[in-house]
């Protein structure tokens, strides 16, 4: 490769990052700012984990969006997020859990969008759902070799005429598996509080402060 040549590749993939847009529909919970699980759906797990090798992301783009300081959450991220929304404290996967009227299911669609709506004749209205990757991997799960990502399904199905249980289930899901319905569990630290800010600026004035002073002649 020429040294022109390596320039141009260099210059287009500047470019291609700059271009990338940054996410902001973002929701806070459980101590971190997760990004909507919808952003980064239609990709397979093994195109999520070429962005995000064994979950930290290194800037690359998905869906148009960069990931740069973004983290695919592990399935005990998960875990910890659903048990914020009010699950209870659940077991290693494979595993699921189903509940009538449950107060978490509609809670998590209060701050995350559906990836999907339920349909049929049984439906008093769509009931949402979601689908996720998670970065944690399943080598020997799926008959077809290639192993399975383990996903999150919710659904709060208080739609259903029948009232039935809201659902929740962590599951192997073959990792090629492409689907406008199968999004992506993504988050970041956030960002320092206001107060923390505050009293951070405050250090740095006592610290100036004390500095200035020591410099300062003492005056006779």
């Amino acid at each position: 490769m020429t040294l022109r040549n390596l320039l141009s590749v260099i210059l287009l993939s500047y470019c291609a990052t700059v271009s990338a847009l940054p996410v902001t529909d973002t929701v806070v919970a459980d101590g971190k700012e997760w990004a909507q699980i919808d952003l980064f759906a239609g990709s397979s797990w093994f195109e999520l984990n070429a962005v995000c090798p064994s979950g930290v992301c290194a800037g690359g783009i998905l869906n148009g969006f960069s990931t740069a300081e973004w983290i695919w959450a592990s399935l005990d991220d998960t875990k910890s997020l659903m048990v914020f929304f009010g699950t209870p404290s659940l077991p290693g996967y494979p595993t699921g859990h189903g509940e009538a009227l449950s107060s978490w299911a509609p809670g998590f669609f209060e701050s995350f969008r559906p990836t999907f709506l339920t349909g049929g004749s049984i439906n008093i209205m769509g009931s949402p759902g979601i689908q996720a990757w998670t970065s944690t991997f399943d080598a020997g799960c799926s008959s077809s070799g290639h192993g399975c990502g383990i996903g999150l399904s919710l659904y709060d199905r208080a739609g259903i005429y029948n009232r039935q249980n809201d659902l929740l289930f962590i599951e192997g899901i073959p990792s090629r598996l492409k689907h406008p319905s199968l999004g992506a569990l993504l988050y970041r630290n956030p960002v320092p509080l206001p107060s923390s800010l505050f009293l951070l600026g405050l250090a740095l004035i006592c610290y100036g402060c004390s500095r200035f002073n020591q410099r300062s002649p003492a005056i006779a």
